[in-house]
């Protein structure tokens, strides 16, 4: 296993861009649609938060940091891009002849308007390259993106908006498709690891939605009935002179306190550095609060965070800001653990987990504070509900944004952002909840069997110094090390 690496937060959309330069260009619906091969539906083609609109970018985006000699041998790699949108098209253009496999239109939409803003960004031209690439090699990339690239993401936009979009699908998910069920199981399954029957994933969503919404009671000293008026009260929450700037500088503060905690929660030392980027405005309607990048091309790791819509976002500035930095996502690099093979389930479940971690260690400034990393756990739990509603039990996306109404703090943009992430990307979502359920039952199990024997600091070890791995095997790992005293890892 290679060390000193991380985790993408893929809640929001960034994968690492590609390394391979000599593989050919695939369009498509990314990790999007990683969980669906072999299934009859476009969500493999479309994908609003990691389709080849957004990750072409990203790989652009890299390339203004390498040299001479990695552009040529980007250009080379790049020209088979037409030809890779000619696929998509032609694969998409097969929903006339079996209209069930057509995508949602919501999904479409959404697509759509993103290819909009690449296709004005194309024509004021390529993406830079680094100053000290060559007179020739410049003109060559300036004429692949004028003479092929720009008029192929043209082509494709207006084929998508043409022809496609008129027959996109009034379904908000899986449920319309032939082999929906099928197909929503495998893709939790990709997600997360674990293969549950769908009942079981509701009741595990029943169950942690009702514990957040006590923890949240608890905290205000209601009664429960009262949780419906509070919750409202959290969505209208407004700070005033709570600004971009503002949010960016609790965020920063938030990560310094996790730093300075990190001994407490871990063995190792964190060596190395994790920033705060603004996310670009382009991508900001389409795209959650914020992620994780890793460190990669000489950056330092960062939290790219979206700061639009500043004052919904106050809520849960700190308690997304430790999600994706520290103690969650930039645990296992800031550390230098392995990284082992990725799975969102394993990732997003250590995340998700380390916001209760950042509660023990009082890392939240005040009330508010708990109060958004409650919410945050009312929204992941509702997903466990919602995601099944729309893939296998017909619900309209109007019924999924009605129950993240009455059960989260989330505002209105927020929610439908939310909503059209699990009807484009079935399972991912899941992980979350499904992933923290597993490894906070790893650690009931072992503070049970070793008591006062119990080390924090070991058990996180033990999760993640092993790198990524099946939830059932982090499962046994732990219980394996537990029985034998809670020892060394």
């Amino acid at each position: 296993m290679r060390r000193g690496g991380a985790f993408v937060a893929l809640l929001c959309f960034a994968l690492a861009p590609a390394a391979a330069q000599a593989e050919p260009v695939e369009a498509g619906a990314g990790f999007g649609g990683a969980g669906l091969t072999g299934c009859r539906t476009d969500l493999r083609y479309l994908n609003q938060l990691f389709g080849w609109q957004m990750g072409w970018q990203r790989e652009w985006q890299a390339l203004t940091d390498v040299p001479d000699e990695a552009a040529r041998a980007a250009i080379t790699h790049w020209e088979s891009a037409p030809a890779a949108l000619q696929a998509d098209e032609a694969a998409l253009a097969e929903a006339d002849r079996e209209p069930a496999r057509a995508a949602p239109r919501i999904v479409v939409e959404r697509v759509l308007a993103e290819l909009d803003d690449l296709v004005r960004a194309l024509q004021a031209g390529p993406p830079p390259l680094r100053a000290d690439v060559a007179p020739e090699t410049r003109a060559a990339w300036r004429a692949l993106f004028a003479d092929r690239i720009a008029p192929a993401v043209a082509q494709y936009r207006d084929f998508l908006r043409g022809h496609y979009l008129p027959r996109a699908s009034g379904s908000a998910g899986l449920s319309g498709t032939a082999d929906g069920p099928h197909c929503f199981r495998q893709s939790v399954r990709y997600f997360t690891s674990v293969d549950l029957p769908p009942a079981e994933i509701e009741a595990i969503g029943r169950r942690l939605l009702r514990a957040s919404g006590d923890d949240l009671a608890r905290l205000y000293r209601i009664d429960r009935a009262r949780l419906p008026r509070l919750l409202a009260r959290l969505r209208a929450l407004r700070e005033p002179g709570f600004t971009a700037a503002r949010l960016t500088e609790i965020s920063r503060a938030a990560i310094a306190r996790a730093g300075a905690a990190m001994p407490l929660m871990f063995l190792g030392r964190a060596a190395h550095p994790v920033t705060v980027e603004a996310l670009p405005a382009a991508a900001e309607a389409s795209a959650a609060a914020g992620f994780y990048r890793p460190a990669q091309n000489g950056r330092p790791a960062a939290y790219v965070i979206n700061l639009s819509r500043p004052q919904e976002r106050r809520l849960m500035a700190e308690v997304i800001a430790f999600h994706e930095t520290l103690p969650g996502h930039h645990a296992q690099a800031a550390l230098d653990l392995p990284v082992g093979a990725f799975n969102s389930g394993f990732a997003e479940g250590w995340a998700l987990y380390s916001e209760y971690v950042a509660d023990e260690m009082h890392l939240y400034s005040g009330r508010i504070d708990r109060a958004g990393m409650m919410a945050k756990h009312l929204w992941a739990a509702s997903r466990l509900i919602v995601e099944p509603g729309l893939h296998l039990h017909g619900w309209s996306r109007a019924r999924a944004i009605a129950f993240m109404r009455q059960h989260t703090a989330l505002s209105d943009a927020e929610i439908a952002v939310e909503v059209d992430r699990y009807i484009a990307t079935p399972g991912q979502s899941l992980s979350y909840m499904l992933g923290y359920d597993r490894i906070a039952g790893a650690r009931r199990y072992a503070e049970r069997v070793l008591g006062r024997r119990f080390d924090l600091r070991r058990f996180h070890d033990v999760v993640l110094g092993r790198g990524a791995r099946g939830l059932d095997r982090v499962h046994a790992d732990v219980v394996r090390w537990a029985g034998g005293g809670g020892g060394a890892g």
